[in-house]
C-alpha cells in the first residue's frame, strides 16, 4: 500500500532521501523478522524471560498488527536499559534477515535515478550495520550522495527524530522544503518529520510499492 503526502510538485523535487531498514530493502514476513530480534535484544540487554520481553514488545505497540510502532531505540529507558547498551548490541547482533528472502531495488534503477534527483539516505541504523547490510543484499551506496546515521566519530549520536537529519540535507542543498521528499515504511518515524518541515513524503510497505512510486517520480523529469 502506498500512501502519499505531497506539499510540492512533484516536477519541483530536487532531494530524494530513503529510510534504510524496510525500505531499501524488503523480506515478506519482516515484521515478524524483527519482532524476534527486538525480543532477544531485550532477553539479552535486560535479562528479562522471554515472556516478559514478549509482554513488554505489546505494551509498547511492537506487535505483527503495528506497522506504525515508535523507533524501538526511544524505548529503551522504558525498558530499563541504556542507550550506551543498545548501541553496542546493534554492532554485535546486527538484525539480517535471511538474503534469500529478501528484495531489493535494481541497482541500475538507483543509477539512474541519481542522475536525475541527489539521494540520500537517512537512518537511525549504525554506518558499519549499514555497510554490512548494503554488501549482503547488494545495495549498490554509490549511489547516495550521503548517508545520516548514527556513526563511530560522533559517539553514535541518534537524533531523537529525523527531522535533525532533513533539515540538515535541505541546509546543505540550499533548497525549500517542498523540493524534498523521503521515502519510508513508518508514518511516524520517516514521514511525519518530514511533513512538519513543509517537505513531501511517501509512505510504503514493499519494494514492489517504492518501484512504482519511484517510477512517477522519474517520470515528472522528463
Amino acid at each position: 500500500m502506498i500512501s502519499q503526502y505531497i506539499n510540492g510538485e512533484l516536477n519541483e523535487l530536487k532531494i530524494v532521501i530513503f529510510d534504510f531498514d524496510e525500505t531499501l530493502y524488503y523480506a515478506p514476513d519482516i515484521l515478524k523478522y524483527s519482532l524476534d530480534y527486538k525480543r532477544k535484544a531485550l532477553i539479552d540487554m535486560g535479562g528479562y524471560t522471554e515472556a516478559e520481553a514478549s509482554d513488554l514488545l505489546t505494551k509498547y505497540g511492537y506487535t505483527l498488527e503495528n506497522k506504525h510502532a515508535e523507533a524501538f531505540g526511544n524505548n529503551m529507558k522504558n525498558f530499563g536499559i541504556e542507550n550506551a547498551t543498545w548501541d553496542k548490541y546493534k554492532i554485535t547482533n546486527i538484525f539480517l534477515p535471511p538474503k534469500e528472502v529478501v528484495s531489493t531495488l535494481n541497482n541500475a534503477f538507483l543509477a539512474e535515478l541519481s542522475k536525475k534527483f541527489k539521494l540520500y539516505i537517512a537512518s537511525r541504523d549504525m554506518f558499519e550495520n549499514i555497510l554490512k547490510k548494503s554488501s549482503e543484499y547488494n545495495i549498490d551506496l554509490k549511489n547516495f550522495m550521503e548517508i545520516k546515521c548514527p556513526r563511530a566519530e560522533n559517539n553514535y549520536f541518534t537524533p531523537d527524530s529525523k527531522a535533525f537529519y532533513y533539515e540538515e540535507i535541505i541546509t546543505e542543498n540550499k533548497i525549500a522544503p517542498r523540493e524534498a521528499i523521503v521515502f519510508g515504511d513508518r508514518y511516524k518515524v520517516d514521514i511525519e518529520p518530514m511533513l512538519a518541515l513543509g517537505g513531501n513524503g511517501v509512505q510504503i510497505q514493499t519494494i514492489t510499492d517504492l518501484e512504482e512510486s519511484l517510477h512517477t517520480l522519474l517520470a515528472s523529469k522528463s
